[in-house]
């Protein structure tokens, strides 16, 4: 029998401990040590709403379209966890049309997931001619190093919207694709 209070708290316990993770990674007090235990406490809670199953599902649902950041980030990890087609269908659908810190915690979720399957989703809508979220699914990608074409890359880096420009000029640093390194460092150096 699992305990909805357990399963509360570990969505309290995981929404705080993304918070302190965020906040560590521009606060110069914190050192690799402190980032690791943070990242194994929070990994800790989202394993037990991961074994909690539908029980802890029924909890995060409402959280993936609705709630903060940390508390969207853990619905979306969780649920790409699970491996259940429906709730990773869910996610990306959630994903299309989200904003704010719906759409910040999901790209957090899908940087970090373990999930391989993510990858190849977010592949094909990096190809796909919708470019709503066009930004997050390249700096998702490129985070997680994945490889992306660098003719892609290159139309990317001139387009007209400056977040998926500037999502690309990311992904050229990261990915370090050599031939287009020129044309970055242009880029930087241009005066808007």
């Amino acid at each position: 029998m699992i305990l909805i209070d357990i399963l509360e708290e570990h969505i309290e316990e995981a929404d705080f401990l993304w918070q302190q993770r965020k906040n560590a990674l521009s606060d110069r007090a914190y050192n690799l040590d402190d980032l690791a235990e943070l990242e194994e406490r929070l990994l800790a809670h989202l394993d037990g709403l991961v074994s909690g199953g539908n029980e802890a599902w029924k909890l995060l649902e409402p959280m993936l379209s609705s709630g903060e950041e940390g508390e969207v980030f853990t619905a979306a990890f969780v649920a790409l966890a699970s491996n259940d087609p429906s709730k990773i269908d869910l996610v990306f659908k959630t994903f299309s049309d989200a904003e704010g810190n719906v759409l910040n915690g999901i790209c957090y979720a899908f940087k970090h997931t373990m999930n391989p399957d993510v990858e190849n989703i977010l592949r094909a809508l990096l190809n796909s001619d919708n470019e709503r979220n066009l930004a997050p699914i390249i700096d998702s990608l490129s985070f997680r190093r994945v490889p992306i074409d660098a003719a892609k890359l290159q139309t990317l880096l001139n387009n007209k919207d400056t977040q998926i420009a500037a999502a690309a000029l990311r992904a050229v640093g990261r990915l370090r694709i050599k031939q287009l390194l020129e044309q970055a460092e242009r880029l930087l150096d241009h005066e808007v």
